[in-house]
């Protein structure tokens, strides 16, 4: 499973939770867009990994990448590869590597979610999904 895929599947599980899961623990932000997810697009996910656009509204909001790379609708995976490699991410970097890059934002808010994807992408086989 890519890092893409994971962060994606963290923020669809932030809305059965109060102050977001994984790697969006405590980004209240994510939580409301998450929350906006219609039963529908939370399935899409889980059959076909298709990512809503609200995923992207979150990052938008949080400052990870600007309003001209928002999809007017839902995407693949593929598509976030690109996206998000468009903003300045790639997938085999250390979490220092992409503080290098200059992408967080000043009140440490993508610092926090960056850090957290990395941490559960080594210990993945001890994240399990929210009852």
């Amino acid at each position: 499973m890519c890092i893409y895929s994971t962060m994606v599947e963290h923020f669809v599980n932030s809305a059965f939770t109060q102050t977001g899961y994984g790697c969006f623990l405590g980004v209240k932000s994510a939580v409301r867009y998450s929350r906006g997810l219609s039963k529908n697009a939370i399935r899409k996910f889980e059959k076909y990994k298709s990512v809503p656009k609200q995923f992207f509204l979150c990052l938008n909001e949080i400052g990870l990448i600007d309003d001209d790379s928002v999809p007017k609708h839902c995407v693949n995976i593929n598509e976030v590869k690109t996206i998000l490699g468009r903003a300045g991410f790639r997938e085999g970097l250390t979490r220092e590597e992409y503080f290098d890059l200059g992408l967080h934002k000043q009140d440490g808010t993508q610092k926090h979610i960056w850090h957290k994807i990395i941490d559960y992408m080594r210990h993945l086989k001890y994240v399990k999904k929210p009852r």
